[in-house]
């Protein structure tokens, strides 16, 4: 096949899948979302997906059954890669669940500092970034902290930071993987006799904390990055563990909470813990909803609660 018909269906097909998931994700969040890679209006999976199968199959002789099974094995194929691949880069930016580590520059003369440069400018606008700041310009040293949703360990890790040698952390996840990394990177930091890692979900952590004995609660919600995508937070256990991380948490003290919704996530969980903290009485908590205001496709939302 020549290169000329290759891109003709690359751009055909990438549009057509472009079609396909605006009109998907507009019908399930009730407004315009634009699915296109980079903004552009074009999902290049699908017209990669296209060529390849023509490229590959056009010139042999199938039946219809088989090339049916072939052509569907090649896309599904290239759809899980292309996600997978997805998933580990873009992912780790958007979530802790960004992985780039504290300390980052703003230095610019090599190519290195350069990239360090470009990474600390990315840093700035990623939903971890600002729930840390906040955490760490209103948390004081020392403290007791509680890592709700371990994940890679990243959070907790920051929270040991915070806790020193004279404070202490707990954090909680429902997966054995979480707590392998989350162990490892702490002792990795030596910080790991601050942390206490709990394989129980977070709406059991009444059972592991007292009330009013919390200085900060943080929150990430969604699945494990890298992990199973099937095994993720759910709206019920989260507002549960929400509503009794009021009660864990200090006069003074504070609640993070980075909200996903959209992909594998869905809406219903995002929903339920925003009109849960509606409802929250104003003479007790004082709850901040932010968003990224410009920013499309389903970006994710930094919440605060302060415990007056």
């Amino acid at each position: 096949m020549q290169l000329y018909y290759f891109m003709l269906y690359f751009y055909i097909y990438g549009f057509l899948g472009w079609c396909t998931e605006v009109c998907y994700a507009t019908l399930r969040e009730k407004k315009f979302v634009n699915r296109g890679f980079l903004n552009g209006p074009i999902c290049p999976v699908y017209g990669v997906g296209v060529g390849v199968v023509v490229f590959l199959l056009a010139s042999r002789d199938w039946s219809l059954v088989s090339l049916y099974v072939v052509s569907t094995g090649l896309v599904t194929a290239i759809e899980g890669i292309t996600g997978y691949l997805m998933d580990k880069i873009f992912h780790h930016l958007r979530s802790e669940r960004v992985r780039i580590r504290d300390g980052c520059k703003y230095r610019g003369i090599s190519g290195m500092e350069r990239r360090e440069t470009i990474i600390s400018t990315m840093r700035q606008s990623q939903v971890t970034y600002w729930c840390r700041e906040i955490i760490n310009s209103h948390a004081p040293k020392g403290g007791f902290y509680i890592d709700a949703t371990m994940g890679n360990g990243y959070d907790t890790l920051m929270l040991c930071r915070l806790a020193g040698e004279s404070g202490r952390v707990l954090a909680f996840d429902i997966q054995e993987k979480a707590l392998l990394l989350t162990d490892r990177l702490l002792t990795e930091h030596g910080v790991r006799s601050r942390a206490k890692l709990i394989l129980d979900g977070h709406e059991h952590m009444n059972l592991y904390a007292e009330k009013e004995l919390a200085n900060v609660i943080c929150f990430n919600f969604g699945y494990l990055p890298g992990g199973d995508h099937r095994i993720a937070t759910s709206p019920a256990s989260s507002v549960e563990a929400i509503r009794q991380s009021l009660d864990i948490l200090k006069h003074g003290g504070l609640i993070s909470l980075c909200i996903y919704s959209g992909g594998d996530t869905g809406f219903e969980e995002k929903e339920s813990i925003l009109g849960f903290l509606k409802e929250l009485p104003a003479r007790k908590y004082t709850v901040i909803v932010n968003e990224y205001y410009n920013r499309q496709n389903c970006p994710p939302m930094p919440v605060f609660i302060f415990k007056k």
